[in-house]
């Protein structure tokens, strides 16, 4: 058996212009999808924008509350690339639920713990998609994480991801 018959087919069943078709077609389709997901990559690569990001650490003890000044630089835990410098501290009575005799429930204050909000000035992409850091690190309110500071490190919360200061 031929591998090209007299009409010009491979194997008798496709034409060669068939594959040459076929090839480009699929040539042009993956250098469309190549630009199209590298243009988004681009897009949260490109860190030109400030926004801030408020993590709130519950239930941290008074040592944890000193440990945190203004201009203090915080790290994703294990991540070597800086969030950003601390611009806002606020530290207020933590509280918990308390379930009462009765069956009733109410907040109280817990004595010697704190909820620590700690304001990070972070430069990244905001786009409709969202807030990224350190090119595609993506901020969602509520989510864990992880910090770190030369002095402190604590598990919070994104309690707040703003373009403008609060």
């Amino acid at each position: 058996m031929k591998i090209i018959d007299d009409k010009g087919r491979l194997f008798g069943k496709l034409s060669i212009i068939d594959i040459i078709i076929i090839v480009v077609v699929c040539g042009l389709a993956a250098g469309f999808i190549y630009r199209s997901v590298n243009e988004d990559i681009r897009q949260i690569i490109n860190p030109n924008d400030t926004f801030y990001l408020t993590l709130k650490g519950d239930h941290v003890r008074q040592f944890s509350v000193d440990a945190v000044e203004v201009g203090d630089v915080f790290y994703k835990k294990y991540d070597s690339l800086p969030l950003g410098p601390v611009v806002k501290i606020e530290a207020v009575p933590a509280q918990d639920i308390l379930l009462r005799p009765d069956g009733t429930a109410g907040f109280v204050e817990m004595e010697g713990r704190y909820a620590l909000y700690i304001t990070v000035r972070c430069t990244g992409t905001v786009n409709e998609s969202g807030f990224y850091a350190n090119g595609s690190l993506h901020l969602a309110e509520g989510s864990e994480m992880l910090i770190q500071s030369n002095r402190l490190f604590v598990i919070s919360e994104i309690y707040r991801v703003n373009s403008s200061l609060e």
